[in-house]
């Protein structure tokens, strides 16, 4: 299958003595990656950051979760999934 592409289909149920009518016709879209999210806006209140970007493509299925890598003083990357786990 190739990515965003629609595909029909129907099924037919087989045993010894032959075939069944066919289904309802029904199609299915081949989802693919999402795109990537765009640069995010922020704003920081005095006690902590709120990041926010506008919803990307969600390549055909729901988006279920996003993840938020912050850059340490270090200059390498770490992900806080506990203040900071992407679910709203």
């Amino acid at each position: 299958m190739i990515a965003g592409r629609t595909y029909k289909f129907y099924i037919e149920a087989r045993n010894s003595v032959g075939y069944s009518l066919p289904s309802v016709t029904f199609s299915i879209l081949a989802a693919q990656k999402p795109d990537a999210p765009r640069y995010p806006d922020t704003v920081f209140n005095g006690l902590s950051v709120t990041i926010s970007w506008p919803i990307p493509f969600d390549g055909s299925t729901p988006i279920t979760a996003y993840v938020i890598n912050i850059q340490k003083a270090d200059g390498g990357f770490t992900t806080d999934l506990v203040n900071c786990d992407g679910s709203s």
